[in-house]
């Protein structure tokens, strides 16, 4: 259903509503320096122009401004992608988000502190993936993936580094080094 609502976005809409939620946020990035609650400033804006296309809400809008992270001159001012992950690992909640513009302020106002010493980008990325381990921990997957095991990078290919000490060849690796033989 939502992408069918996305798609009925007409191209030049895409076009005018994107561009000027990016100059909005380029306008106002500079602002991220100055405190919380200017960088809330300068990301409602753009939020709400991205929410005028059919099929978007706070999350797909935020991970539209996300992207200037790919964008060296802004990647600092990039806001975070508005995970369930990220969202759960920050507010230590698993209940289920509405994704709202109040959701996301509460998230940025308890990831903005850690924002002196990461880019917003770095800090989505790193509590993804934590929130996705501390899942698999409580479901069990993680035990039952790894066995106890680790990766271990070795000079003829990656190898499952055991508690034990043994060695397992990763999957494919196999098909690989036969091939690199065969063409020696």
């Amino acid at each position: 259903m939502l992408p069918k609502l996305i798609a009925s976005n007409d191209e030049s809409s895409v076009v005018n509503v994107t561009t000027d939620a990016f100059t909005k946020f380029f306008a106002n990035c500079d602002l991220v320096q100055d405190g919380l609650d200017l960088y809330l400033t300068a990301l409602k804006e753009p939020l709400d122009e991205l929410c005028k296309l059919k099929g978007v809400g706070p999350a797909t809008a935020t991970l539209v401004l996300s992207l200037m992270y790919k964008v060296p001159k802004y990647a600092k001012y990039a806001p975070p992608f508005f995970s369930d992950e990220m969202y759960a690992y920050f507010l230590g909640t698993d209940e289920k988000m509405k994704y709202s513009l109040k959701e996301y302020r509460a998230l940025i106002t308890e990831v903005f502190p850690i924002y002196a010493t990461f880019p917003m980008g770095i800090i989505e990325k790193g509590s993804w993936t934590l929130e996705v381990v501390r899942t698999m921990k409580i479901k069990g997957k993680l035990a039952m993936k790894l066995k106890g095991a680790f990766p271990v990078e070795v000079s003829d290919g990656m190898y499952w580094q055991s508690v034990k000490g043994k060695k397992r060849l990763v999957k494919g690796e196999e098909e690989n080094r036969a091939t690199k033989k065969r063409r020696l």
